[in-house]
């Protein structure tokens, strides 16, 4: 069954994750030597607003659960290209409320570079590269601050 982005839910090693792409991201944390629950872990929740009163109602707490949550604390989200309004507040709370903020990971491999090295890119690079090849620039000749790959391994250290 699809979700309202198209998203299929996908079990891998017994993990029923929301996406493919999701579920893909986990493969590849898996092919840099990365383990669940020792170097990670999956749907960690985040109490973003906290239940409250208001007119004599209660109002749900709002809260936010990560696709991948590093040892270290590194909240990521993996998406499909889309970033919701819903997801820019959530991520502007997450940056009030517990101070971090979440790294969001997209799979673009036709962006794949030397620069990357990888199909899985931190959606702050591939803004700089669309940017680049919208003005004709080559983006191979990119020089990011710090790629997905490098501060994956860098962390888990």
């Amino acid at each position: 069954m699809q979700n309202k982005f198209g998203a299929v839910k996908k079990i891998v090693d017994g993990i029923k994750f929301d996406s493919t792409t999701e579920s893909q991201f986990y493969e590849y944390l898996k092919e840099l030597g990365l383990k669940l629950f020792e170097d990670f872990e999956m749907q960690v929740e985040y109490e973003l607003i906290k239940r409250f009163k208001f007119n004599e109602k209660s109002i749900r707490p709002t809260k936010y659960y990560s696709d991948f949550t590093l040892t270290d604390g590194t909240v990521i989200d993996v998406k499909g290209h889309i970033i919701t309004p819903v997801f820019k507040l959530k991520n502007k709370l997450m940056k009030l409320v517990y101070n971090k903020e979440i790294l969001t990971v997209v799979k673009a491999p036709k962006y794949y570079t030397k620069a990357t090295n990888s199909k899985w890119v931190l959606m702050e690079n591939l803004t700089k590269i669309r940017s680049c090849k919208n003005n004709k620039g080559d983006f191979n000749k990119i020089v990011f601050k710090r790629t997905l790959k490098e501060y994956l391994v860098d962390r888990s250290k």
